[in-house]
C-alpha cells in the first residue's frame, strides 16, 4: 500500500470516528433548540484538537513503518489521484454549502447553520479521502 494511500485511510477513519462522535453528541442538542453557538465551542474545539493529534501521531507511525514512501515525491499518477480526490471533495462541499444556505432560511439558528457548514466540510473531507482510496485501489488492481 503506497504511503499516500495510508494517509488517505488515516484521514478517512479519523474523520469518521472523531467528527461522527461530535455530530452524534451535538445533533440532539441542536434539534432540541435553545442552544447557542457557545454551547458547541468546547466540543468542537476538542474534536478538532483530537483529530489533529490523531492524524499527526498516525502519520508519524506510518512514516516510521515506511520511511522510503514517506519521502518520495509525488509521481504523475499520485498527482492525478489527488486532483480527482480534490474535485470530489469540492463538489461535495458545494452541495453542503447549498444545504447550509437552506438552513439559514429554514431554521434561522446560527448554531444549526454553523454545524451544517462544519458537516459539509466533514463530508467533503470524507469524499476526498474516499475518492483517493478508490483511485489507489483501481490503480493497484
Amino acid at each position: 500500500m503506497p504511503f499516500r494511500e495510508k494517509n488517505a485511510w488515516i484521514t478517512l477513519v479519523t474523520t469518521i470516528v472523531v467528527y461522527g462522535g461530535y455530530f452524534m453528541l451535538v445533533t440532539p442538542r441542536l434539534l432540541a433548540g435553545g442552544a447557542g453557538p457557545s454551547d458547541f465551542f468546547g466540543a468542537l474545539s476538542a474534536a478538532i484538537l483530537l483529530i489533529i493529534v490523531l492524524n499527526v501521531v498516525l502519520t508519524i507511525i506510518a512514516s516510521i513503518i515506511d520511511p522510503k514512501g514517506a519521502h518520495e515525491p509525488r509521481d504523475e499518477r499520485e498527482r492525478m489521484i489527488q486532483l480527482r480526490a480534490d474535485s470530489a471533495g469540492f463538489y461535495t462541499l458545494q452541495v453542503g454549502a447549498f444545504c447550509a444556505i437552506v438552513t439559514v432560511f429554514w431554521w434561522r439558528d446560527a448554531a444549526i447553520t454553523a454545524n451544517v457548514v462544519f458537516l459539509a466540510m466533514t463530508f467533503a473531507e470524507i469524499a476526498r479521502a474516499g475518492r483517493s482510496i478508490v483511485a489507489f485501489r483501481q490503480v493497484s488492481l
